[in-house]
């Protein structure tokens, strides 16, 4: 029996790329180019970078001076080392505050007000000039205000004023008002919370008895009693006032009864209770 031979034969596989035909199951891969929009994002991110840490983190734009003006009784020096104490310090954690842009106005008036009060402080930064501007309006003086063993000055409007302590001169040229009540009225040591009549009181009292040299002021001061302010005269009696009738037409009373009636014994009286309007009690 004879075998045959057979031969098989290869089809030979298809060139598609030299004919320009398409398999659908054989992609030739393309080499792939970052597009215009990458790169220009890249640099985009990368001078955003440069420009942020120019302005807020170089050397570039640091503090270089602090300038005050207005104070005539705070020696400026101690403004001047709040301002580098709060420039040494950091804002949201990243910025430093040496640099003028991240220096925080509204954080060292609050930081100043803290040790002063004063009636006016302002703020501003130059940045052409790396400087801190700052304006301050103190307060004036007006009064001495004691409650227990502590003194402090204060303004007219019962701001108190924390930036130097009170002295005994001191104490010779203003008058001193002390509560002798059971509450402290002093609020975070800044502001008096008295009652609206007794400013004014004290003030239209004070000036008028100026004119009188025999009244030698000790202090002013109130207790529990409602609407009285009492006055304590050196060597004489405490006068008790109300504060719901003037403070004038009272101390014409004082000096009509003091004249016509207690004459030569007024320093050996404990007190006068002018706050009835047709009647005056002493003892």
């Amino acid at each position: 029996m004879n075998k045959r031979l057979v031969h098989k034969f290869r089809s030979p596989k298809k060139d598609y790329q030299a004919k320009g035909l398409k398999n659908p199951f054989f992609r030739i891969k393309k080499k792939t180019r970052p597009s215009v929009f990458k790169w220009r994002f890249i640099i985009g991110l990368v001078l955003l970078i440069l420009i942020i840490w120019f302005f807020w983190f170089s050397a570039v734009f640091a503090i270089r001076s602090v300038k005050i003006e207005g104070l005539k009784r705070v020696v400026p020096s101690n403004i001047e080392t709040i301002v580098w104490q709060e420039a040494s310090s950091s804002r949201y954690l990243i910025f430093k505050q040496r640099n003028i842009f991240s220096f925080n106005s509204h954080g060292l008036i609050k930081t100043i007000n803290n040790s002063y009060n004063f009636a006016k402080l302002e703020v501003s930064k130059k940045w052409w000039s790396r400087e801190i501007l700052i304006k301050i309006v103190e307060r004036p003086y007006a009064f001495i205000w004691q409650e227990g063993n502590n003194y402090y000055f204060s303004d007219k409007d019962g701001n108190l004023i924390n930036d130097e302590p009170v002295t005994e001169d001191s104490k010779k040229q203003f008058f001193t008002l002390e509560n002798r009540s059971a509450n402290s009225l002093t609020l975070n040591n800044s502001q008096l919370n008295l009652n609206k009549d007794y400013l004014p009181f004290i003030f239209a009292l004070s000036d008028k008895i100026k004119n009188y040299p025999d009244f030698k002021i000790n202090k002013y001061f109130f207790d529990n009693e409602l609407n009285t302010i009492k006055l304590a005269l050196d060597g004489g009696p405490e006068i008790y006032f109300s504060t719901r009738e003037g403070a004038l037409d009272q101390l014409d009373k004082l000096i009509a009864v003091k004249r016509e009636t207690i004459k030569d014994n007024f320093n050996k009286i404990k007190y006068i209770d002018l706050r009835y309007k047709d009647k005056v009690y002493y003892q």
